[in-house]
Order: structure tokens, then C-alpha cells, then sequence
């Protein structure tokens, strides 16, 4: 679903992305924006809304992602989020959120590992490592544990990708 913003509309969509990421303190709370529809609607604003929405949006999707891979892991990706969030990640407002759903989908799902390296998603977690947003560097150095984490291929493709030096760059 396509959005189209008006004023009026870009304001809702704003408040209304802010509120889902804002109710992130019990799992339960996720369940009931997963199972009530809410991942599609999320990546359209990813898609369409205002920098600030998308940032919401994307901190939403990080929140459903957390509550389990079925659910929220799985319907992220099918839903198409994960070039969206790539591609958010070049954009200020979005980095930090963008970054930690791409995390929060990674996480102990080596399908989804790989889904979001071969959708080139590793070069430019690499890229966020050396930004000044020191939130989004952990939040990008979180993804790429978990894209690493129990799966060769994915930590041979960080390796390939030049990522041992900003990683070991940020111990320093």
C-alpha cells in the first residue's frame, strides 16, 4: 500500500507511528500489533511517510521484530522491509531505528541472516560504524553480531566486506 502524505495526513501518520513505537515495555503489546494487522501498515509508512514516521515506523517494526520469529521476524521480512531499513540507514533520523530492527530481524533466525546479507545489507552497516551517531554505530554494530552470530556465511561475507578493522576500530 502506497501512501500518499497531505499535511494533515503526514501529521497523522507521524503521531500514529510514534505511538505504536512508543508501546514497546511488554512483549504482549507486540502480539497485539502483529496479530492485529500492523506490519504492513508500518512498512508502508516506511515506504512513504516523513523522515521522523519512517524513524517511528522503523523503531515499531525493531519492536515487533524483538517479540519472536514467526510473528514478528518473519513478517517484517516478508512484508519487503528489509531494503526499506537498508536504505534507511543512510537517512539521520531513521539510522539508529533502522539499524536495530535490522538487529531485532537478524536475531538467532539464519534464515533472516542471510535474507538481509544477500540483500546487501552488510556494506552499509560497515558505513554506519564510522558515522558520528554513537547510538547508530551500536545499533549497527549489534546487526552485524547478529548476522554473524552461529552462521559462516554471513561472517565470512562481513570478513570479505572489509568489516574486522571498524569493528576493531570501535574497542579503541
Amino acid at each position: 500500500a502506497q501512501i500518499e502524505c497531505t499535511s494533515a495526513s503526514s501529521a497523522i501518520l507521524l503521531q500514529a507511528s510514534s505511538a505504536l513505537a512508543a508501546i514497546e515495555a511488554d512483549v504482549s503489546h507486540q502480539k497485539h500489533i502483529i496479530s492485529a494487522g500492523g506490519i504492513d501498515p508500518l512498512i508502508a509508512v516506511l515506504k512513504g511517510g516523513s523522515a521522523a514516521a519512517q524513524a517511528f515506523s522503523a523503531q515499531a517494526l525493531a519492536n515487533a521484530a524483538a517479540y519472536n520469529a514467526a510473528d514478528g521476524q518473519d513478517a517484517i521480512v516478508r512484508g519487503g522491509a528489509v531494503p526499506i531499513l537498508l536504505a534507511l540507514l543512510n537517512v539521520g533520523k531513521a539510522q539508529t531505528p533502522a539499524a536495530m530492527a535490522l538487529a531485532n530481524v537478524a536475531s538467532q533466525n539464519p534464515a533472516n541472516q542471510l535474507a538481509i546479507a544477500h540483500a546487501g545489507g552488510i556494506a552499509p552497516l560497515l558505513a554506519l560504524l564510522n558515522g558520528r551517531n554513537m547510538e547508530a554505530q551500536v545499533q549497527a554494530a549489534s546487526a552485524l553480531s547478529e548476522l554473524a552470530r552461529d552462521n559462516a556465511e554471513t561472517q565470512a561475507a562481513i570478513a570479505k566486506a572489509g568489516g574486522i578493522r571498524p569493528l576493531l576500530a570501535l574497542l579503541a
